[in-house]
């Protein structure tokens, strides 16, 4: 009877224990809890931000990939339409120089 009443008073402590590191658990879990809303929501919105800027950073890739692009484009063209008439008027003038030569007496080279 007496080891009953021991064991019994024995199981109310621990029970009495077990609640109260169960109470400390709740509270801490509340505390981090209202700790890290905050901090969420304000990570939540960096995020945003960030997402808004690499959005605004690709449009600017894209634009600047077009522009070179077109340089060089424009640089292709501007090269074969002077490189064409530049090696003709070569050809023109060296024919022209043999001609001349030719004309003054002699096949010089």
């Amino acid at each position: 009877m007496v080891f009953k009443i021991i064991y019994t008073i024995l199981w109310v402590v621990l029970a009495g224990l077990l609640g109260l590191v169960l109470w400390q658990l709740y509270i801490l879990l509340k505390n981090v809890t209202n700790d890290l809303t905050p901090i969420m929501k304000q990570l939540n919105t960096t995020v945003e931000e960030i997402n808004t800027e690499l959005a605004r950073l690709d449009e600017i890739t894209k634009a600047a990939e077009d522009v070179v692009e077109k340089v060089s484009t424009t640089t292709r063209i501007a090269q074969e339409a002077v490189s064409s008439p530049l090696i003709k008027l070569v050809s023109v003038s060296a024919g022209l120089k043999k001609a001349i030569n030719s004309f003054k007496g002699g096949h010089k080279k």
